[in-house]
């Protein structure tokens, strides 16, 4: 190995200290030796998952950010900590981070004012990236005033003294709200809204269904579709119904979403507070877009590549980032109430999800914003414009933005020759082949080996019960190349059914 690795990405674990298990595709696999390994740091490993390493803990941010959404993409719900400042937080994987970040205090108080609940916290919430502009002030927000009690209804009485029953809350005007935060929107994305934003207000569960429709099903489609490739690479256990993950992801607090297959603004009805607000300017930035460049692309995200999730970091990515930069604006009072809620929306994570889950779908919160902020501070908002144009197609340029804006792409790679008719056909791409690789070596390891990805190629075919997959990958540079071949030697030792050919392109040969 090199004795000096790349740059440290934004995501970047460190090791941790135990080595692990040789990796089996069975439920209940049997004891195996622990592969040998070199000396790690002292950072302690995690039993949640038998000793299996997990991957990103700097991602354990937008990874409880995105646990707390309805519909798994919806994942507003950070706390808004540069990611990078993980790093130093002394934390050894994302659950970890999260269980350390999303502690419940029970000892905390709640205040209620209005329709507001307001919990002190000690917690502050920062803005996210920075960029070359000061974040102008928050507009103002102002919910409509309360109901007045008729002058001819009786008053209500307690004992012997009468009291006065209190005000119901006025319904909040969405579309006040909407009128009132565009003038920031079209500011910071420096587009005016082209026609005037349909907004439609519906109870808890009309909207549950239509953010099901919009959101979540799309999401199961395509977990269910890649699942028999992670299972074959074990980057997922044979028993995992990845369906059911994703929809563990529901937590059914989402206040607001837009959906551009009906050019809507879609608000759970409600009471205006802080932490609302927050959504419906996230919410209002992808409809800003999609009136200019058209959100509503399905050919995306169907094929068996990245081009899903880039196109997903792009467009969380610069409405996380602004904002971001609105929550940095608003009066202490009301970060706090949005910080309360936060915390409270991010108790609700599951601890025990699968690392494809937490990763996968954090990653365009995660990473989104730094790539957004990156072509800000590199040609503004018109550089953020061309990307809509020419979306990004890889985690690699999402992690590189240098690389998407110089216009590196994949390698020319081959795919390679299956066995049996071809069920599947892709790319896994540098965030899934780390992903893999850390099934058995450290986060860290499994990152440093995944950097300077050139491209990959696989397919799949079916032999009996299992699922087969052939892998073609190639590095950009031969330090990348000698690294990606020691990583794939470990892996495949360490992992049942696969082995390793080539130095570079490299053939991945697994099945289960």
């Amino acid at each position: 190995m090199p004795s000096k690795g790349p740059p440290m990405m934004h995501w970047r674990a460190e090791p941790v200290a135990a080595p692990t298990k040789a990796r089996s595709r069975r439920s209940a696999p049997a004891a195996r030796p622990a592969r040998p390994t070199p000396a790690r740091s002292s950072a302690p490993s995690s039993s949640s998952t038998g000793g299996r390493p997990l991957l990103v803990r700097a991602l354990g941010l937008a990874i409880a950010a995105l646990l707390t959404a309805n519909g798994v993409v919806v994942a507003e719900q950070a706390s808004h900590r540069d990611l990078v400042t993980l790093g130093g937080d002394g934390l050894s994987n994302a659950r970890d981070a999260i269980a350390k970040l999303l502690g419940d205090d029970k000892n905390q108080n709640t205040h209620v004012a209005g329709a507001v609940a307001e919990r002190p916290s000690t917690t502050s919430t920062t803005a996210g990236p920075t960029s070359t502009t000061t974040a102008p002030a928050a507009p103002a927000v102002t919910a409509p005033p309360a109901a007045t009690p008729s002058s001819s209804a009786p008053p209500a009485t307690t004992g012997t003294t009468a009291r006065k029953a209190p005000a119901a809350p006025a319904a909040t005007d969405w579309n006040h709200v909407a009128d009132t935060v565009r003038p920031y929107i079209e500011k910071e994305t420096g587009l005016a809204f082209s026609s005037p934003l349909k907004v439609a207000v519906l109870d808890a569960g009309p909207f549950n269904d239509r953010l099901t429709t919009a959101r979540l099903n799309p999401a199961i489609a395509r977990a269910q579709r890649i699942e028999p490739i992670l299972k074959a690479l074990a980057i997922v256990d044979s028993d995992v119904n990845l369906a059911d993950q994703v929809k563990r992801l529901s937590t059914g607090n989402v206040p607001a979403f837009y959906d551009p297959a009906t050019k809507e603004l879609v608000v759970k009805s409600g009471q205006l507070t802080p932490y609302a607000l927050t959504k419906i300017v996230h919410e209002m930035v992808r409809a800003d877009y999609d009136q200019h460049f058209n959100l509503n692309r399905p050919s995306l995200v169907a094929p068996d590549d990245e081009t899903g999730i880039a196109w997903d970091s792009l467009v969380e990515g610069t409405a996380t980032r602004i904002e971001n930069r609105f929550i940095s604006a608003l009066p202490t009072a009301d970060k706090n109430s949005v910080t309360a809620e936060q915390q409270r929306l991010q108790g609700l994570v599951p601890k025990d999800l699968p690392d494809y889950v937490l990763v996968e779908y954090a990653f365009p919160f995660g990473s989104g914003p730094k790539f957004a902020d990156y072509l800000m501070n590199n040609g503004g908002t018109g550089k953020v414009d061309a990307a809509f144009q020419n979306p990004p197609t890889t985690t690699e340029q999402i992690l590189h933005p240098e690389k998407y804006v110089a216009g590196e792409g994949p390698k020319p790679l081959d795919a390679p020759t299956a066995d049996g008719p071809v069920i599947r056909s892709g790319s896994l791409g540098q965030l899934l082949t780390s992903l893999m690789l850390a099934q058995v070596l450290t986060p860290g390891d499994a990152e440093a080996a995944s950097d300077n990805w050139g491209a990959d190629r696989y397919v799949a075919w079916q032999n009996g019960a299992d699922t087969c997959v052939r892998l073609n990958i190639v590095m950009d540079t031969p330090d990348a190349n000698t690294l990606m071949g020691k990583a794939l030697a470990a892996w495949s030792q360490n992992t049942d059914g696969t082995t390793i050919s080539g130095s570079g392109p490299f053939t991945v040969n697994s099945c289960g």
